[in-house]
Parts: structure tokens; sequence; C-alpha cells
């Protein structure tokens, strides 16, 4: 087991059982707590990359999974940017539809996300799900793209 989730399931009990008896209040509790959940995503996730795609408008972004017998799917929404009357792009990528891309390596958990429909020469807030059978793991990044000096998609006729 990974020692941060041994570390989780070991200071979760301990430190109600230190608020119990020494009338430590929830104050400290609660965000000792959501450091210790912040960590078991970081384990399940591991670091996260972003390298460029062919397009501004395009980007992969590399993490890698803990538990690779139990990963599912991966998912990616792009927020409409300010002011827009659109909804969010939201694309599922199913575990078989990795693997045979070669974006998913199920010798070490590596997997890459395909992100596209990116706004191009902005912050983009991308909000990652990574599912796995007993839960779905979510992150957001925000992913900065070039301006695009193409001119058919940015003064389309």
């Amino acid at each position: 087991m990974n020692p941060l989730i041994q570390l989780k399931i070991i200071t979760l009990p301990l430190l109600v059982s230190l608020a119990q008896k020494r009338g430590m209040n929830a104050r400290l509790v609660a965000p000792v707590t959501a450091l210790l959940c912040t960590l078991s995503v970081a384990v399940e996730a591991g670091q996260i990359q972003v390298s460029d795609g062919p397009t501004p408008f395009i980007r992969f972004v590399h993490t890698r999974v803990g538990n690779v017998a139990s990963f599912n799917f991966a998912q990616f929404q792009i927020q409409p940017k300010t002011g827009s009357a659109t909804r969010p792009i939201k694309v599922r990528y199913a575990r078989s539809y990795l693997e045979a891309r070669g974006y998913f390596d199920s010798n070490n958990g590596n997997v890459t996300i395909p992100v596209f429909g990116l706004y191009a020469g902005r912050p983009n807030r991308v909000i990652i799900d990574l599912g796995f059978s007993q839960k779905t793991k979510e992150f957001a990044i925000t992913i900065t793209t070039p301006a695009y000096d193409g001119g058919t998609y940015s003064n389309p006729t």
C-alpha cells in the first residue's frame, strides 16, 4: 500500500481520538482532514504535466494512476470563456480507447489525455476526471494557450 494512503488511514482515527480526548475543535481537524484527502488525490492522479499539441486548440495532459487495475476512463471538461453563451466541452475516453492509441500504459499507469477545443490566446479552466471501479478522482488545471494567427478559425467567413 502507498505510504501516503497508509498515513491517511492511520492519521484520521488518531485525529478523531485526539479531538475527543483533548477538546480539539473542528477548526483544526477539518483543515488537516482536507489536506490528507488532497494528498490521497495526488497519489491517485500522480504528477500532472501539460504538453503542446499540433495547434493552440489541442494540448496533452500527462499524469499517472496508482490503481491501474481499477482504472476505467479519463474525462475532461473545458469551462466556457467568460461572457460566452456556450456550454462546457465535455469528452470521456474509455480505457480501451486510450490503450488502443497508446495513451494509457497499463504497465506503469501513465495516462495521456488529449484535450481539444481549447480557446486560443487565453487561460482555459479544465476539469479532469479519472474514473476507477469504486470512485472518480477530479482535479482542475488551467491551460494557457498561445494566440492563433492562422485566421481561419479566429475570423471565419
